[in-house]
């Protein structure tokens, strides 16, 4: 069984307000795997620092690039296997890795 991830996006700051909290700390505990979807719910997507509660993703599948606060050690706990998935944007429009 998986979830998918999807709860909030790239824009969400701070603490996750309820019912979103709810729904992490019931995923995170129920031991599924998870799929989040360009990054997990709770994480900061700029800084890499993860809300509490934050999801701890099996796979994060994240779009065209990878996100600023994957960079940061934190961010590891609750990425799982990083994938970069292409959406046909193209490449002269795709930021060159640092």
């Amino acid at each position: 069984v998986w979830v998918v991830d999807a709860l909030v996006g790239t824009g969400q700051k701070g603490v996750l307000r309820s019912p979103f909290d709810i729904v992490v700390r019931q995923i995170n505990e129920s031991g599924v795997k998870v799929l989040a979807v360009d990054l997990p719910s709770g994480l900061d997507a700029d800084t890499g620092i993860a809300s509490d509660p934050t999801i701890k993703a099996t796979i994060t599948a994240t779009m065209v690039t990878p996100k600023t606060g994957f960079q940061n050690p934190e961010a590891q706990a609750y990425l799982g296997k990083l994938m970069v998935v292409g959406i046909g944007l193209p490449k002269c429009y795709v930021p060159l890795s640092k």
